[in-house]
C-alpha cells in the first residue's frame, strides 16, 4: 500500500514545467469538442484527492472506495479481423493521447492449458509440477534433518563445510571428490523449490560417507557419521511424505476418484479464501462485508447490500420492482438473493488419457476455455509422453498426410499494449535489477480518466477556509501499473499499483500532483533477493516519470491493510507477512530517501501532521497555552489579593487579642 507522506519532486529547472504547460496548451487546443463534452459530463465518482488540507484530511477517511474504475477501450476493427484497442496514454499532465495497440483478432485459439508441450519446454513443465508440492517436500526434508541432528550431541560435526586450511587437513579434497555437509543440504531445501527428495537423501548420505571415508568407521568421528546415518535412514523410512511420493502412490492418484486427490499436488478439494464483498448499502458507504456473514445481491443492479443494511434500508429498486410487477429481484425468501459464504472449491478437470483427476489451477486449465470447448485435456505426464512419441513418429514417417492439430496462441504479458510510462519503468527496472531483465514486463493495463467528486460538507468547510473558491469534482486520470514475470514459462502478476494523477486542468490546490494509492504484491518474484529492489525500482521510476511531465508533489499513503482487506489481490499466501506501520514507513523512507533524493527526483519529503496539522495544532494550542496562562494570572492575582485582605485580618485580630490578655494582666497586677 502507498506511501510514507508527501514527495515534492520539484524540477532544477522551471523550463521543464513550462515546456509541459505549452504541450498541454497546444493539445487541449486540438481536443475535439465532442471528447471535451463528454469530459464535462463524465460521471463523478472514486477517491477524493489528496491535495490540499481539507480535501486531504478527507481522502484519509475512506480507504475502501479508492479503486481506479477500469475503462472500456473502444474497439477498431481492422481489414485482417483483428481488433486494434484505443488506449489512453498520458504524455503529459493529465491529457491523454491516443495510440492504436495491436491485439490478436477474435478467431484466436486459446489453449486449454499452458502446460501444453507445443508451448512451453519440457524442463519448465517439469519445474511446474515440481513446484506444485515444493512446501510439502520442504516440511518433510526439514521434519528429518531436524529429527537427526537432535539424535545425536555431537551432529555439530556435520553443521559446516569442511575447511581444509583451518582444519589441517590438505589432502580432504584430494580423498574427498564431492564435499558435502548438512548445512549445505538444509540451505538448499529452503531455497530451491525444484530440491526433491531424491537429492535430499543423497546429499544428507554423501556428507555420512565423505566423513566415514575420510576418518574410517572404526574412529570417532566415523562413528558418529555411521549412527547418524542409521537415524536418517529410519526417519526416512517412517516419513509419510516420502511414502506418498512413491510408485504405488502414484498410481493410485490415477485411480482416485473425483474430488479425492489431484495427480498433481497429490491433495484433495482445495477450498479457497472467499473474495472480500464490499455494501453498497446506504449505512455501511463501502464497508467491507464479513467473510462469514450473508449477505444479498441483485444481479441486475449489480449491488450487493449486508443484511443489516437490508432488513433497515430496504433498496428502492426493490419497492420499485415489487409495486411494478409485484416481484422483486431482492427477495429474501429467494435462494439465489442471498449468497451464503461458502468456502469456493477449486474445480476440478479429467484427464482424457490416464483417467486421473487434476485441480484447474495446478494444470492451469483455462475453465472459461473448457466450458467453451469440447477440447480433451492431458496431463502433464501424459502430454509429455504423447510429445516423445509424435516426434519419433515424424522422424520415421516424415510424409505423413494427417495434420497436425493447430497451435494454440498464448497470449503472454508482453503483447499487452505498451505506453510511454511502461516502457520508462521496464527500461529503470532492466538497469536497475539486470537479473530481471529476461523474464519482468511492465504494462499499464487501466488508464481511464475520471471527475472525482467532493463530499459537501468539505467542499462548503474548504469554501470557509480558504479565499479561492473550489470546484464540485476534480478531473483526474487513474492508471493501473502491474509488473509480470515469466516463471516456469508462465507469466505471473506479482506486483501492481494504483496511481491517481490530477494535471493542470484539475485547478488548484490539487494541479500537477500525483498520488500513490495502493501497492500491492505477492512474494513469488524469483530470485527472492530481487524482490526488494524491484519494487523499490518501480516506485522511484514512476516517479521520475511523473516529475518529467510536469508533476511538482507526489502523495503516498503509508497504512498497511488490516486483516481481510483486500487491495490489488484478494488473497495473499498464507506465508507471506504483513508489515507493521513503522516497517512500512521505513521502507517509503528509504525507496524517498536512499533512491530517488539520490537520483535527484525527490528534493524533499515531508508527512501530512508535519506539513498541515502541526502548524494548525501549534497555533490552537499557543492560544490554548495563551488563555490558560491568562487565566493562570487571573487567579493568582485573586489568591493574591485574598491572601493580603486574609493577613490584614488576622493580624489585627491578634493585635487585639494580645492588647486585651495585656489589660488582663494589667488589672491583675492592679
Amino acid at each position: 500500500r502507498g506511501g510514507g507522506g508527501t514527495a515534492t519532486a520539484t524540477s532544477s529547472s522551471p523550463r521543464v514545467v513550462e515546456e509541459f504547460s505549452e504541450s498541454e496548451v497546444a493539445v487541449r487546443e486540438t481536443k475535439d469538442a465532442a471528447s471535451s463534452q463528454e469530459e464535462k459530463t463524465s460521471p463523478s465518482g472514486g477517491p477524493p484527492p489528496p491535495s490540499s488540507v481539507p480535501v486531504k484530511a478527507e481522502a484519509t477517511a475512506d480507504r475502501d472506495d479508492r479503486r481506479p474504475h477500469v475503462g472500456t477501450a473502444d474497439a477498431v476493427r481492422r481489414p485482417g479481423g483483428g481488433v486494434s484497442a484505443v488506449v489512453p496514454r498520458t504524455d503529459n499532465t493529465g491529457d491523454d493521447e491516443e495510440h492504436l495497440a495491436e491485439t490478436p483478432p477474435k478467431a484466436t485459439r486459446l489453449p486449454l492449458t499452458l502446460l501444453d508441450p507445443r508451448l512451453v519446454a519440457r524442463a519448465q513443465i517439469e519445474a511446474h509440477v515440481l513446484s506444485l508440492t515444493a512446501d510439502d517436500r520442504r516440511a518433510a526434508s526439514l521434519r528429518i534433518l531436524d529429527g537427526v541432528e537432535r539424535s545425536h550431541r555431537h551432529s555439530w560435526l556435520f553443521a559446516q563445510p569442511v575447511d581444509p586450511v583451518a582444519l589441517d587437513v590438505p589432502d580432504y579434497l584430494d580423498i574427498v571428490k564431492e564435499p558435502m555437509d548438512l548445512g549445505t543440504v538444509r540451505a538448499r531445501v529452503v531455497g530451491d523449490d525444484a530440491y526433491t527428495l531424491e537429492a535430499f537423501r543423497r546429499d544428507a548420505l554423501l556428507a555420512f560417507d565423505n566423513a566415514i571415508l575420510y576418518n574410517g568407521a572404526a574412529s570417532e568421528v566415523g562413528s558418529v557419521a555411521t549412527e547418524m546415518r542409521a537415524a536418517f535412514e529410519t526417519a526416512w523410512s517412517d516419513d509419510d511424505v516420502h511414502r506418498a511420493q512413491q510408485p504405488e502412490a502414484e498410481a493410485a492418484a490415477h485411480g482416485a476418484g473425483h474430488g479425492e486427490r489431484c495427480k498433481l499436488c497429490r491433495k484433495g478439494a482445495r477450498h479457497f479464501e472467499q473474495r472480500v464483498y464490499r455494501c453498497d448499502g446506504p449505512s455501511c458507504n463501502g464497508r467491507a462485508i464479513p467473510r462469514r456473514t450473508a449477505s444479498y445481491y441483485d444481479a441486475s443492479t449489480r449491488q450487493r447490500w449486508c443484511r443489516l443494511c437490508f432488513e433497515k434500508f430496504p433498496p428502492a429498486s426493490a419497492t420499485a420492482s415489487s409495486s411494478r410487477s409485484g416481484s422483486s429481484s431482492w427477495q429474501r425468501e429467494e435462494p439465489l438473493a442471498i449468497s451464503e459464504p461458502e468456502a469456493p472449491e477449486e474445480p476440478w478437470v479429467q484427464c482424457a488419457t490416464c483417467a486421473a483427476w487434476v485441480h484447474q489451477i495446478c494444470g492451469l486449465v483455462d475453465g472459461a476455455v473448457a466450458a467453451a470447448t469440447d477440447e480433451e485435456y492431458h496431463c502433464p505426464d501424459c502430454a509429455l509422453r504423447a510429445s516423445s512419441s509424435a516426434v519419433d513418429d515424424d522422424a520415421d514417417d516424415a510424409g505423413g498426410a494427417a495434420q497436425p492439430p493447430p497451435v494454440p496462441t498464448v497470449l503472454r504479458a508482453r503483447a499487452l499494449p505498451e505506453t510511454d510510462l511502461s516502457r520508462f519503468v521496464e527500461a529503470r527496472l532492466a538497469r536497475a535489477v539486470p537479473e530481471l531483465a529476461a523474464t519482468a514486463t511492465v504494462r499499464e493495463v487501466a488508464t481511464c480518466r475520471e471527475r472525482h467528486a467532493v463530499k459537501p460538507r468539505f467542499l462548503a468547510r474548504h469554501h470557509r477556509d480558504s479565499k479561492s473558491k473550489s470546484s464540485s469534482s476534480i478531473a483526474a486520470v487513474s492508471r493501473c501499473l502491474c509488473l509480470f514475470q515469466e516463471i516456469d514459462g508462465v507469466d505471473v502478476l506479482v506486483f501492481g499499483a494504483y496511481l491517481y494523477e490530477y494535471g493542470a486542468e484539475a485547478g488548484a490546490p490539487n494541479a500537477r500532483r500525483v498520488y500513490v494509492s495502493y501497492l500491492d504484491s505477492v512474494h513469488y518474484l524469483r530470485p527472492r533477493a530481487a524482490r526488494t529492489r524491484a519494487y523499490r525500482c518501480v516506485l522511484s521510476a514512476y516517479l521520475a516519470h511523473a516529475k518529467h511531465r510536469g508533476f511538482h508533489t507526489a502523495h503516498l499513503w503509508a497504512c498497511p491493510p488490516k486483516r481481510g482487506d483486500s487491495y490489488l489481490f484478494y488473497a495473499h499466501p498464507k506465508d507471506q507477512k504483513t508489515p507493521s506501520p513503522d516497517r512500512l514507513k521505513k521502507w517509503y523512507r528509504r525507496v524517498l530517501d536512499d533512491d530517488a533524493k539520490a537520483e535527484g527526483i525527490v528534493v524533499s519529503v515531508s508527512n501530512f501532521f508535519d506539513d498541515h496539522l502541526e502548524p494548525a495544532l501549534t497555533e490552537a494550542s499557543k492560544a490554548v497555552a495563551d488563555a490558560v496562562a491568562a487565566a493562570h494570572d487571573r487567579q493568582r492575582q485573586r489568591r493574591s489579593v485574598t491572601s493580603s485582605a486574609t493577613r490584614s485580618a488576622v493580624a489585627s485580630k491578634v493585635l487585639t487579642r494580645r492588647g486585651s490578655r495585656i489589660v488582663n494582666d494589667d488589672d491583675d497586677d492592679d
